[in-house]
């Protein structure tokens, strides 16, 4: 995926509850997220509407990159990659038990047109279903 604006853009590209505006926040999710003025990604978890975030990277507006993460649903942990990169181990106990599917919001900052292009996506569910290990 990449954009084409590194500062005057939102982005939400990840898993989440059924939600239509992802970037207005929600409930259960585990995402890549970036917000209007900031040039960072962050990646993020929200477990029954509490928070756990990181700064994980700077975003550059040419490139293509990889976002991807993997829960271990046993240790209840989450690992987040960039091009392949470990740059955002939560510890933070996060179970799911919530179905989730993929969710993708883009909008831009100012009335200039904006782009994101997102060239593929993958999600590979290993185990358990709905949350149950």
């Amino acid at each position: 995926m990449k954009i084409s604006d590194a500062t005057q853009s939102d982005l939400f590209i990840g898993l989440s509850i059924l939600d239509t505006t992802p970037l207005g926040g929600v409930d259960d999710g585990i995402f890549f997220d970036k917000v209007d003025g900031a040039t960072a990604i962050r990646f993020q978890s929200y477990k029954d509407t509490v928070q756990t975030s990181v700064a994980v990277t700077t975003v550059m507006d040419t490139s293509y990159h990889i976002y991807e993460f993997w829960v271990d649903n046993v240790a209840l942990k989450i690992y987040a990659y960039i091009d392949g990169a470990l740059v955002a181990p939560i510890t933070a106990a996060y179970n799911i038990d919530e179905a989730m599917g993929f969710n993708f919001q883009f909008l831009a900052g100012v009335a200039a047109a904006k782009t994101c292009t997102l060239d593929w996506r993958r999600i590979i569910a290993i185990g358990g279903r709905d949350g149950e290990t």
